[in-house]
């Protein structure tokens, strides 16, 4: 089975492999500069569509809320 998850390290060492023609530095700029556009765009409330990959979108969700543990008070 293929795997289908990759990190950014991962990513960055499968296209040297297969590129590796191409500068080592040129592909990490250029994936830090793809993944940094791809933010800028979420971060901004676009959408963003990689065709054969899906489509990336920021969700709000309400705030969650928490239960505070108070500890019993120390006994003298």
């Amino acid at each position: 089975m293929e795997k289908k998850t990759f990190v950014k390290k991962e990513l960055i060492q499968e296209l040297q492999s297969k590129y590796p023609k191409i500068l080592n530095a040129d592909i990490e700029k250029t994936i830090e500069s793809i993944f940094k556009y791809l933010s800028n765009q979420l971060a901004s409330g676009h959408n963003v569509e990689i065709r054969g990959f899906g489509m990336l979108k920021t969700k709000t969700s309400k705030p969650r809320t928490c239960l505070l543990y108070t500890s019993p008070s120390p006994r003298d």
